[in-house]
Formats: structure tokens, C-alpha cells, sequence
């Protein structure tokens, strides 16, 4: 407004965008009448117009416009940022509003009622806080006069307790009557564990099995279930499988377990098969054999036959299980033989002992009657009739006299106590999935010969691959990595097994990739970021959220839903955060925003972007590149808005950053159009490097070969022109040849401006002198700094305008310059 003041700040930057204070700063006005400046920046308005600001120090300038106006401001419109949110109950959200005049200029709001249309989803304060209190949605008003503008709050419910619910193992095999505690490792929507998580637990067929409230499986009844540990419709599952408890042959014994036959003789052994309980079962055909034939033979029935002297074993063996017995032949001498000379017998057994005279030439001579007799009757007795009965441990010798002989024959018996010993070990589980990282408790039962327990019997358990996964003696086991094992539990000469297969470890969050990495918008304006959590295995994980947050709320906040919404200028950090781990993006809030950096610190780095806060397609496309080398080339590619496939920049000296932005543009306004037909017009604009440092430039671009075509025009016609000086300059072109429909050109230029992409037939070509360029004087200028208004005895609030309709652009009077370090020639 005429007679109003305003003061601007100029802030110098070296090359790699750090102020450098202390620098003079010359200030000037372009139409005096219009307004002055001093030499502290402070403009004063006089007359209505515009005039333009200049701030110079040396060669390098900064400027920025002023409008003065001599009507008073009108209230016309009101603008709401950010213009959505997405929140959770319990979070708070700060609202802005900005006002503009008739004119389209920034100006004071006004006293603003800020209001919300639906309360029990949020309130929202005097100050434009709002606080979200349930799920539901809203719109937020802000109202100063008769003007309102909205934005749209969607409050989503509570955050709930649980994300993920993994069971540990995921697949078991047990037998009926086993017991298995199985773990339950709860994850949170962001991917952390839940220590202590409060599940329900269920089994999907309790017939087969049950499981209490503390995790703890039964398995009862062969079958399969599904046990569950739930909360809400977050589930964890596992499949268990329990075994038929239908009889399985273990172990064969037969009886007697060791005799001593006198050759001649024959004896029938008997085997009894058992089960795993230790029960007698039947058994498929028992296959018999004697280790030494010649020792002695024996049939299908188990009838052994004394041959000659020595020893041989018998076996007999059924479905892969083998019982044996050793038997001794020997040469009775003449006098009483008793048979056998020698056995062993159980408690509780009997045996028959027969007496018999032999004569010197091994010839029976007859059998009377035969007097029995046991030296230790507390270990066995024997009847008049020669039945053995085993009573107690030890080894006992009968005697047999043959009445009316004189003579006497012996044999010795061993009586093996009755007490139980080791005949089998069960591992329980025997048959299980789990994932490297986690842990599971085995147990191994010892059985005796007649299926029972045996608490008291130490086992020895071993892993066949300890790299795969370890088992202590305890029976804990610790899944390593993914493969398959064999865990062995042993006792004296028996032993037990399980199988295990051990999966790749649980996914958890390992690392965030936030899009875009680098993002550079104006005040007020909004930016939506997107983060991707991978796990440890780069396998992209959906079910877990971030926690959004900023690193200066001041600059700028961010919703649930990774909305941005900037405030004021400065850089602020982006953070995602998931499991342990977060993603960091950078954020720079600026007047004059320059196109979004990706992050990408290669040569080649590349992205797109509008002026129009993301509403709209991409408008330019952009390339940065880092630490340039004198005679190192930075080539950009990718480009999408224009007619250029790639710009190459050679580097005169060191660069240590630039970014380059190409986009279809119109002939500049004070410009004559160049001779020929004009395919396109394109603008390439440097940033943070001194075009001083640019050797040159190689511009490739295409044009349709239908275009040339119509208009008449050969290859040969097309040439790339640059506008600088006020003139377009012929750049040298070379036509490269054709490729999918459309011809391809390649172009030097020493600088960077507005280019014409122009055919013109040879006899109307003309060539203008080459422009001298001077500091600042060129379209590419690398002045493109940030500024802030003077403060004022009365501090303006980020969401308004100044307080007069003084009118200047940028937006909020950004005023800069970047001043270049200079090397000494």
C-alpha cells in the first residue's frame, strides 16, 4: 500500500549452500517513483507500480518484485492446509489458513472460527489445533467474515495391539499322551515384539489334542489340529499332527537268552515280540538263523540243533527288528550229562533239565530214576521231575544222580535279576518345523522291556549337524539356520531320534525406503511420502505401518498417512519408523522451491515434479549429481517432459553439486521466434553451480519423423537454437540417425537457457552473431537462493499474510543470492 514499509533480508550462500555472513549487500530500486530502498533493505512504497529489488554484491545480484498498490485489500478467498489429514485417535493436528485479496495477494485473515462437522470424530481449537478423539471422518472450516475454506480429516481407530501372530513351531508331530508348550511371538502394527502378549488359545479338533490357556498342548487321539493363539482377528497358527497309537514292534526277545547244549542235543527257542509300550504283540513270520551252523542249526519253527562243539548266535528278526541268544555246544564226558550243562533264566522262569548216563564210546546206556537237587535254593529249586523254577539273582548249580549208578552230573543256572533296563527311547516332539532364531524343548522318555517309564536314566542328546541347529543337554535346541537335522538322544546301547526342519529365521523390519528420499516444496504447500519396510531377506513387508514424525514441528508435520504439510522455511528430517528401524527423508522447505531431490547421490539421479504441489503431472523433470571432477562429464537421462532424451555436462572444474531441470516451455515474450518451424521450446535451468565450471554441454534430443515430414524438412533442416542476449543462437547439431519412428539429434552449447527445436530450409537459414553473456544476464542463472521478510515490530504468524496489501513475489518477499566462491585465476 502507498506508504507502507517493508524490509527484506538477503541472504548470501557459498557453492555448497552455506550462508556466508558479513557480506555487503548493495540494494537498489528499478522505478524509484514507484518505491525506495535503503541500504539496510527497508523499501518504501510511494506510488503505485511495480518495481523490482535488486541485492547485489559484485557481479552476483538477487531480486525480487514488488507491487504497490493504492487500493485497500479485500478479503476473497481463504485456503486451509494441509487440505486432508489421516490421524489416529488421540492425535493432534495444527491447521493453517492463508488469505488472499481480490488481486490474488497474500493478506492478513482476520479473526478465524475454526469449526468441525462432526465432533465426536475430533474438535478442533481457536488456534486450528485439531484433536482427533474417534474413528470417523470430518471437515475442518475456517471461516474469517463471509469467506470459508475446508479441509477433510479422517480419523482412523486406535492402533491395534497386534500386526502379526507367529507360532513356534508352526508344525509338530507328537504321540498320543505327549505334552508341548508352544511360543507365541506377537508382533505390533509396526512390527515390534510384544513381550507377554495376551492371547486366546484353540485347538481346531480337540479329539486329537487340547491346549490350555497357558499354551500347553495334550495330544490325546490320533489326528490333525490346528491350534490357534488369537487376539481379535490378529492369529498366530500351528498344524500338530498326532500319531496313530496303533502297536509298532520294538524289540524281540527270545527265550532262553544263553544255553549251554550238548552236542546231539535239541532245544526250541521262542521269540516274543513287543510293542512300543512294551506289550506283548503278534509278530509277521519271524525269520531264524544261527551265526555258526556248524556249531548248530536252527529251523523256521526255532528248533536249534546241537552239532558240534562251539558257540554261535541265534537271531530272529521281524520287520527290520532283530532279538538274539548265544548257545554254547559242547562234548558231554562219559558219566550223568545233565541238559542243558548250562542257561540263563529270568526270575519267575522255568525249565526243564533232563539226566542222562553216557558210557566212555558217548553211548547212553540207560536212564533211571533221577534224584534233583539245587545247592541254593533261595536263587532256584528243582522238582522230582526236573522243573527248574528261578527265584532270585545269582547262579545256582543243580545235581542229578541216577539212581543205583554212583554217578552224578551237574549244571549251572543264572538267574538275571527281574528289574527293568532300558529298551527304548521316544523324543518328543519327534517330527517338527521351526524357524532359525527360535528355540523348543525337547524331551526323551526312557521305556523299560515292558513299556514302562524309567525317570531315572540319563540320556545324551546330540545334533547330527551343529551348524544347522545345537541341543544341550536339556534337550534345549536352538535353530541356527535354515536346513534339515537329526537330534539323537542316547542311553547306554539304545537310542532315540527326531527330525527337524529349521525354516529361515522370522521376518522382522530390517530396513525403510521413504519416497521421495529428498523433497524441496514451498510453505503451504503439501507432499505426500510413501515408506516400504523390508525385512531381513529385501522381502517387502505390508502388514506393518510406520510411525510417521518430524524433526522440527515448527517447519512442518506429517500424518499417519505420510502427508507433509510444510509451515515455514528451513530442513527438517522425515523419519519412518518400524521394529527398531526407521527411514529418513530429507525435507526442505523453501519461497522458491526447486524441483524434488530423490536422494539419489549417483551420476545419473533423476526425478520429476510440478509446481503445483503434486495435483498435476510432472511439469519438469530434474537430475542432480554429486563431487564432479575437472574434465569428469554428468550425464542425465530419463527425461519425459520434453523432446530431450539427455543432457551431458563436462565440469571445467570441480563441482561439488548440481542439479539440472529440462521442461517444455513457450518463446520468451520479448523474443523474435527463430526462422523455420518451431517443433518445441524447452528451457534447461542450472542450479548450485557456477556456470563459470561448465566446460560445455551435449543436448540429445528426438523429433517424430512424421513431424519433418509434413512440414516439408529433412534432417538435415533441423537445428537446436539457444536464446541468449535477446537473439537465438545456432547451436552445432548432428543428426545421430533414426529409431522407432523418430529422428535423433545431438547438440553443444556452451550454456543453458530457453532452446528452439527448429527446422529451417536452407535458403531462409540465418546466422546471428554469438552473444556475450554476462554475469547474472542469462536465463540458467545460478542465483536461486532463499530469503525471509525483515522482521517488523509486530511478529506475523505463519498462517497469515502481511499485514498491508503491499504486494511482492515471490510469496512472503523472498529475496537471495547465491554468491560463488571464485577461483583465482
Amino acid at each position: 500500500m502507498v506508504g507502507e514499509t517493508k524490509g527484506f533480508v538477503a541472504t548470501a550462500l557459498d557453492q555448497d549452500g552455506n550462508a556466508m555472513p558479513g557480506i555487503d549487500i548493495a540494494w537498489s530500486s528499478s522505478d524509484p517513483t514507484v518505491g525506495t530502498i535503503d541500504d539496510d533493505g527497508v523499501f518504501t512504497a510511494l506510488a503505485a507500480g511495480t518495481a523490482t529489488v535488486t541485492a547485489a554484491s559484485g557481479d552476483i545480484a538477487g531480486t525480487a518484485t514488488v507491487t504497490v498498490s493504492d487500493e485497500e485489500p479485500v478479503l476473497t478467498s481463504l485456503n486451509v492446509t494441509p487440505p486432508r489429514a489421516t490421524l489416529a485417535a488421540g492425535d493432534s493436528l495444527k491447521f493453517i489458513v492463508t488469505a488472499r485479496d481480490q488481486n490474488g495477494n497474500v493478506m492478513p485473515a482476520g479473526a478465524v472460527a475454526w469449526t468441525s462437522s462432526d465432533p465426536a470424530a475430533g474438535t478442533i481449537d481457536d488456534d486450528g489445533v485439531f484433536t482427533a478423539l474417534a474413528a470417523g471422518t470430518a471437515t475442518v472450516t475456517a471461516t474469517s467474515g463471509e469467506v470459508a475454506a475446508t479441509a477433510a480429516v479422517t480419523v482412523i481407530a486406535a492402533e491395534p495391539e497386534f500386526g502379526m501372530v507367529v507360532l513356534s513351531p508352526p508344525e509338530v508331530t507328537l504321540e498320543t499322551g505327549d505334552t508341548l508348550q508352544f511360543e507365541a511371538v506377537a508382533f505390533n502394527s509396526y512390527g515390534e515384539t510384544v513381550p507377554a502378549a495376551a492371547l486366546t488359545w484353540a485347538s481346531s479338533d480337540p479329539a486329537a489334542g487340547t491346549i490350555d490357556d497357558d499354551g500347553v498342548f495334550t495330544a490325546l487321539a490320533a489326528g490333525t489340529t490346528t491350534v490357534t493363539a488369537a487376539s481379535g482377528d490378529i492369529a498366530g497358527t500351528a498344524v500338530v499332527t498326532v500319531s496313530s497309537d496303533e502297536p509298532v514292534l520294538s524289540r524281540i526277545a527270545i527265550t532262553p537268552p544263553a544255553i549251554t547244549l550238548n552236542a546231539g542235543d535239541e532245544e526250541t527257542f521262542v521269540a516274543t515280540a513287543y510293542d512300543q509300550h512294551g506289550t506283548a504283540m503278534p509278530a509277521d513270520a519271524v525269520a531264524w538263523a544261527s551265526s555258526d551252523p556248524a556249531a548248530g542249526t536252527i529251523d523256521d519253527g526255532g528248533l536249534f540243533i546241537a552239532l558240534d562243539a562251539g558257540t554261535t548266535t541265534i537271531t530272529a528278526t521281524a520287520d527290520g527288528i532283530t532279538g538274539a541268544a548265544d548257545v554254547t555246544v559242547v562234548r558231554p564226558a562219559p558219566g550223568v550229562v545233565v541238559s542243558p550243562p548250562a542257561i540263563t533264566l529270568d526270575e519267575g522262569e522255568t525249565w526243564l533239565f533232563t539226566a542222562t548216563l553216557v558210557d566212555p564210546e558217548d553211548d547212553a546206556l540207560f536212564s533211571g530214576v533221577v534224584a534233583w537237587s539245587s545247592h541254593d535254593e533261595t536263587v532256584g529249586t528243582i522238582d522230582e521231575d526236573g522243573f527248574f523254577t528261578a527265584l532270585s539273582e545269582g547262579a545256582v548249580t543243580i545235581t542229578a544222580t541216577i539212581d543205583g549208578s554212583g554217578e552224578i552230573g551237574t549244571a549251572v543256572v543264572t538267574v538275571r535279576p527281574a528289574s527293568a533296563f532300558p529298551a527304548r527311547i521316544a523324543i518328543s516332539p519327534s517330527d517338527f518345523t521351526i524357524a532359525a532364531g527360535q528355540d523348543l524343548r525337547l524331551t526323551a522318555t526312557v521305556y523299560d522291556q515292558y513299556g514302562d517309564e524309567m525317570p531315572g536314566v540319563a540320556v545324551a542328546f546330540e545334533s547330527s549337524d551343529p551348524h544347522i541347529g545345537t541341543i544341550d543337554d536339556s534337550g534345549l535346541f536352538a535353530a541356527l539356520k535354515d536346513d534339515s537335522v537329526v537330534l539323537t538322544a542316547t542311553a547306554g546301547d539304545i537310542s532315540g531320534s527326531a527330525r527337524v526342519t529349521v525354516e529361515p529365521s522370522l521376518a522382522v523390519p530390517a530396513t525403510i525406503a521413504i519416497e521421495p528420499a529428498k523433497a524441496v516444496i514451498a510453505p503451504g504447500e503439501i507432499r505426500e511420502f510413501v515408506a516400504t519396510v523390508f525385512d531381513q531377506r529385501d522381502d517387502g513387508m505390508d502388514w506393518v505401518r510406520v510411525a510417521w514424525s518430524c524433526s522440527d514441528a515448527a517447519i512442518g508435520t506429517i500424518d499417519r498417512a505420510g502427508l507433509f504439510t510444510a509451515y515455514i522455511c528451513g530442513t527438517a528430517d522425515v523419519k519412518a519408523r518400524a521394529g527398531g528401524v526407521e527411514g529418513i527423508a530429507t525435507v526442505s522447505v523453501t519461497t522458491a522451491p526447486i524441483p524434488d531431490d530423490p536422494g539419489n547421490n549417483d551420476e545419473s539421479a533423476g526425478w520429476s515434479g510440478s509446481s503445483g504441489g503434486g495435483d498435476s503431472g510432472p511439469a519438469f523433470d530434474a537430475g542432480m549429481g554429486e563431487s564432479l571432477m575437472r574434465g569428469e562429464t554428468f550425464t542425465f537421462s530419463g527425461i519425459t517432459t520434453s523432446s530431450v532424451d539427455s543432457v551431458a555436462i563436462t565440469a571445467a572444474n570441480s563441482i561439488p553439486r548440481l542439479m539440472v531441470t529440462v521442461k517444455g516451455t513457450t518463446a520468451p515474450s520479448a523474443a523474435v521466434p527463430p526462422d523455420g518451424d518451431v517443433y518445441e521450446y524447452i528451457e534447461i535451468t542450472l542450479y548450485w553451480a557456477n556456470p563459470d565450471d561448465i566446460e560445455s554441454a551435449v543436448i540429445v534430443f528426438t523429433i517424430p519423423v512424421d513431424w519433418l515430414r509434413e512440414h516439408g524438412m529433412t534432417p538435415e533442416d533441423v537445428g537446436l537454437m539457444r536464446y541468449v542476449g535477446g537473439v537465438w543462437q545456432p547451436l552445432d547439431t548432428v543428426f545421430l540417425g533414426e529409431e522407432d519412428g523418430a529422428y535423433r539429434f545431438r547438440a553443444t552449447t556452451p550454456g543453458f537457457s530457453t532452446f528452439a527445436i527448429a527446422a529451417v530450409a536452407p535458403e531462409n537459414t540465418t546466422v546471428t552473431p554469438e552473444a556475450t553473456a554476462t554475469p547474472g544476464g542469462e536465463a540458467n542463472t545460478t542465483i536461486n537462493a532463499t530469503a525471509e521478510p525483515m522482521a517488523t515490530a509486530t511478529t506475523v504468524p505463519v498462517t497469515t499474510a502481511p499485514a498491508a496489501p503491499l504486494v511482492y513475489a515471490p510469496f512472503l518477499a523472498p529475496l537471495a543470492f547465491l554468491l560463488w566462491r571464485r577461483r583465482n585465476h
